[in-house]
């Protein structure tokens, strides 16, 4: 699987660094969300409207958005929020999803059932075997979904894994 996710690297490097020379040409971009899936996507959802999903959902390479915060290239979105809700500063904004963000994890490969997860040049991966969801409500009835799982570490070594949260 490492191999696998090695050369879907490199070819998501090659679609990312290419992708300029076909951006905005005549193209969609997928049917746009309806109300419901808009308002989800922001975290406000009726829980009836949740469903059990599988792993394969999500297969694939995922990065880290922590990096991105620290680099700075998060601001103008955490200044978007600031200009809307008068309520926070840019600064509070940021001290917010500089919490929630926080990870030493720089990457997550999901394949076949396997979950790896990437780390100053290591990984350790685990089988994951849903085991259901659980509501979560922050504040501002903002809500999001937790999976569970049984996990099995295939490679052991200390590692901090949170959920994934998933709305």
């Amino acid at each position: 699987m490492a191999i696998r996710l090695h050369k879907l690297a490199v070819a998501l490097g090659v679609f990312i660094v290419s992708a300029p020379a076909f951006s905005h040409g005549h193209h969609s971009h997928g049917k746009p969300l309806t109300e419901v899936e808009q308002k989800a996507a922001n975290g406000v959802f009726d829980d009836a409207n949740v469903q059990n999903r599988t792993l394969s959902d999500w297969n694939g390479v995922w990065q880290s958005v922590y990096p991105l915060l620290q680099s700075g290239k998060l601001d103008p979105v955490f200044q978007k929020k600031a200009d809307a809700d008068k309520t926070k500063t840019f600064a509070e904004i940021k001290d917010y999803y500089h919490k929630g963000y926080a990870t030493d994890i720089e990457m997550i490969g999901i394949e076949d059932g396997i979950v790896e997860f990437h780390r100053n040049n290591e990984t350790t991966s685990c089988k994951y075997d849903y085991d259901g969801y659980k509501i979560l409500t922050y504040n501002q009835a903002r809500k999001a979904f937790v999976t569970y799982s049984n996990v099995k570490i295939l490679k052991a070594k200390p590692l901090n894994i949170y959920n994934l949260a998933i709305i």
